[in-house]
């Protein structure tokens, strides 16, 4: 679909049965994505501080570095297929099982081969890239053993693109709970005596677990494609596929180069591996944001591209997208509050050294932030193809980082994080200008978009102004307030009585389930 296609379709309004059927979709796709992904993320920050308590600090800042390396090497090896996926599996959807299966067959077919590639590079690489670009020969051997899990890592969120596509959020849920219980227990038995090994075989067995979930949850549709029907359409799919993947990956490697850049050159500064070690402790509240909050731009993605792509539907809808941005507003800014008006004692969790080094902790949540409210908008980008939109504002992001990292590497973790802070405030500058230009924002979207970067920030910025005594008896006061800004001003009372009635039907169920297994 073309950019100014996409764009007549945001002009206009859907009927209000279309308006709230898809208002439910995203609704149950939105609460079952948070729901198990809290879970998942309480987990994989429970992981995270046993690692760092049974590591030192400089090799904690070590797995980080590990970490975004592989990051970088992971876009090679899925180029950026999972999206793509979701994208394909929503619009065929509805209209053939066949092209289903052969657009899942193909793209896991491709990721495969491509993870192979990835991974050989990764090998022959790991001496030059531990001499040359991180300064540590140590690293050679880490790199070249943690092949494991970039090749788990690849084809895992490969088949949790394709279970988005089918709008299958309950098994990504279920897929993400089983492979951090499985990281969890590793962590807990191999990191004591395999050090940085034993974390990384944790991480790699339990993205292994979610591979083999996967497949178990698609079989199915992979089983459907014939060898005549995939010859038919690969060709087809083929081009299709690297026509939206090429642009996304070019994005995918700028930022990720970028990322690992930045973190390079406080690695090669005095004490930057442990300055690196309190940057990837806060980053797990980074991550424990944006994947609890962010995932409703995941569940946006399918549904606008089934939408944009359907022969039953033929306007589009901006009121998802609003939808998108003020739950995500009702989610992110109150989850930032506490978290930041608790952060002294969240980084003591991971040791006493993490809590003396707490204040790294809030230009990492304002770029959490930020990134999970501009993701509704990025969704929506990419679902009506616009990514010539999307590529300039990830050009903008990866730009503005690395300059900013070379005038604040000084400052250590600090100066990373408050370089991707100040990053991700241009870029989200630059994706509302972008998304008005397309057309995807009513007005509510626009103010809810301000609103809530600001109560973000605000947030923050109080948390940092309090002294550390009184962070905790000022936390409860804080939280409620932006639970009632949020509430009052980015739902509407039909909302509100949807998620009661949501929550009770489930409680209900899990009642009568429980009354049946004690009655039998």
């Amino acid at each position: 679909m073309s950019n100014s296609v996409a764009a007549k379709g945001f002009e206009s309004p859907m009927s209000g049965a279309a308006q709230e059927l898809l208002g439910r979709r995203l609704f149950r796709s939105a609460a079952w994505i948070t729901v198990g992904n809290t879970s998942s993320r309480i987990l994989s920050l429970i992981s995270a501080i046993i690692a760092a308590r049974l590591l030192s600090q400089p090799e904690f800042g070590t797995f980080g570095l590990i970490q975004s390396t592989l990051s970088t090497f992971g876009i090679l090896a899925t180029m950026s297929l999972g999206v793509a996926a979701t994208r394909q599996l929503a619009i065929y959807r509805d209209q053939s099982r066949e092209r289903v299966s052969i657009a899942a067959v193909t793209v896991l077919g491709l990721t495969v081969v491509l993870t192979i590639i990835t991974c050989t590079l990764l090998i022959v690489l790991s001496h030059f890239l531990a001499q040359r670009t991180l300064k540590n020969e140590a690293l050679e051997g880490l790199l070249r053993f943690s092949m494991l899990l970039l090749g788990a890592t690849a084809v895992s969120s490969v088949l949790t693109g394709m279970l988005s596509g089918l709008e299958k959020f309950g098994l990504t849920a279920l897929m993400a709970g089983i492979q951090n219980v499985t990281t969890l227990i590793g962590c807990a038995t191999l990191v004591r005596g395999y050090g940085l090994y034993g974390l990384i075989a944790s991480y790699a067995a339990g993205f292994s677990v979610s591979v083999f979930c996967g497949l178990h949850f698609m079989r199915e549709v992979l089983a459907r494609a014939t060898l005549s029907s995939f010859r038919r359409h690969v060709r087809e799919e083929l081009v299709i596929l690297s026509r939206f993947c090429v642009p996304k990956v070019v994005c995918g490697l700028l930022v990720m180069l970028a990322f690992s850049g930045a973190q390079v050159l406080i690695a090669r500064q005095h004490n930057g591996y442990q300055e690196l070690a309190y940057f990837t402790a806060a980053d797990r509240f980074r991550q424990f944001i944006f994947f609890v909050t962010g995932f409703i731009g995941t569940a946006l993605l399918p549904l606008l591209s089934n939408v944009a792509w359907s022969g039953k539907i033929e306007r589009t809808d901006r009121r998802a997208v609003e939808m998108g941005i003020r739950w995500t507003a009702l989610l992110v800014v109150p989850l930032t509050t506490a978290l930041a008006f608790s952060g002294p004692q969240l980084m003591a969790m991971f040791g006493h050294a993490y809590f003396a080094n707490w204040s790294v902790l809030m230009p990492v949540l304002i770029w959490a932030g930020l990134s999970a409210i501009t993701g509704s908008a990025s969704a929506a980008l990419l679902a009506y193809d616009n990514i010539s939109y999307f590529f300039w504002q990830q050009v903008g992001y990866a730009a503005v980082s690395i300059v900013c990292v070379f005038r604040l590497k000084a400052f250590g973790a600090v100066g990373l994080a408050g370089s991707l802070c100040v990053a991700i405030a241009v870029t989200a500058m630059m994706n509302y200008w972008l998304s008005e230009k397309a057309g995807i924002y009513t007005s509510r979207a626009k103010r809810t978009y301000f609103e809530s970067c600001f109560g973000v920030c605000a947030a923050c910025v109080c948390s940092w102004i309090v002294k550390s005594q009184y962070k905790l008896l000022l936390a409860a006061p804080a939280i409620a307030v932006s639970i009632v800004i949020s509430a009052k001003y980015w739902s509407d009372a039909s909302e509100r009585n949807a998620v009661f009635s949501w929550v009770g039907l489930k409680a209900r169920k899990l009642s009568s389930r429980q009354n049946l297994v004690t009655n039998g």
